[in-house]
């Protein structure tokens, strides 16, 4: 699961983080992700000035 987007100034919305949370929680009880559970997260780094695509 990812949400995606520039959280370079601002977070995710509420809704996209209680869309997360309720997709969790539906994994959960359907038994596919475990009570204690863990959420590993990523940000990737600027490169400022960076064109070369």
């Amino acid at each position: 699961v990812c949400i995606i987007g520039d959280f370079t100034n601002a977070s995710p919305n509420e809704k996209a983080l209680n869309a997360v949370r309720l997709w969790i929680d539906c994994g959960i009880k359907l038994g596919y992700v475990k009570e204690d559970h863990y959420i590993i997260t990523h940000r990737q780094s600027q490169r400022p000035h960076y064109t070369d695509w």
